[in-house]
């Protein structure tokens, strides 16, 4: 066998695998429709029933009858509303409200038509980011009256059971947002090791500026005790002399270190 005919046989193989496993994507939008072939582009009709692969006709006149409806499904994600899956269908009344957040499917997508008799289908849409489930599947029985295992009952119309699959939704934890960046390196490259202290830490990305304390207060000692001496004698002009202290070299650190 030539190479493209071994080629053309594993693509076989490959479409054969993904045909057979189960399509666990959700459900992103619904339709009905009056005939099969008017099924829109991007959606597969629920056609034959689950349990006898019998005409999965939902409206059901008679033997007579001139009228169809089909459910239709889509997986696309740009079928429905961006960003929203099928979280859940229900069957009513047809002049019940739907339950809340439920949608309406009231005409045929392919004639416009009354879409339902005596009961009705209603879907719920929800952002993917918040949806709690979704829908997989949807199928129709045409003789059992339990759901398979693996489906979820919906409800009856005009004779036959409604049933869908349901997947789990999958979120991933939102992270938080990282901290803005400092407007200069917390750790310094090259300059001195600074002590472990609050006011080290507030510095610590000066680099090559040591941190040093002014001339002035290295006699705090001496300060402290005629304070504790001599502070009643004192006049105000006496303590703004011996408290006066202009801050220079910090200014001049600080300047270096916001200056490009």
């Amino acid at each position: 066998m030539s190479i493209s005919g071994r080629s053309a046989m594993f693509s076989r193989q490959v479409s054969d695998l993904a045909s057979a496993l189960p399509d666990e994507r959700p459900v992103t939008a619904v339709c009905v429709v009056e005939s099969i072939s008017g099924c829109p582009p991007g959606f597969t009709a629920v056609a034959r029933t689950y349990d006898l692969d019998t005409d999965a006709d939902l409206w059901k006149d008679g033997f007579w009858r001139r009228e169809t409806r089909y459910l239709c499904l889509s997986k696309l994600e740009n079928a429905g509303v961006a960003g929203h899956v099928v979280e859940d269908v229900a069957v009513i009344g047809e002049r019940d409200m739907p339950p809340e957040s439920h949608t309406f499917l009231p005409h045929t997508t392919d004639t416009g038509n009354k879409a339902w008799k005596k009961k009705q289908l209603v879907y719920k849409l929800t952002a993917v980011e918040v949806a709690s489930r979704f829908i997989v599947d949807v199928i129709v029985l045409g003789r059992q009256k339990a759901n398979p295992e693996g489906f979820s009952l919906v409800g009856e119309l005009n004779g036959l059971l409604v049933c869908c699959k349901y997947g789990q939704a999958m979120h991933t934890p939102k992270r938080a947002a990282p901290a803005p960046p400092l407007p200069y390196s917390p750790a310094a490259r090259n300059g001195p090791k600074v002590p472990d202290s609050t006011l080290a830490q507030g510095y610590a990305g000066i680099d090559g500026v040591p941190f040093v304390i002014n001339p002035k207060l290295n006699k705090s000692k001496e300060l402290k005790h005629f304070m504790l001496t001599n502070a009643s004698s004192m006049t105000v002009e006496d303590l703004e002399k011996l408290t006066d202290y202009d801050f220079r070299t910090e200014y001049a650190t600080l300047q270096q270190a916001t200056t490009p």
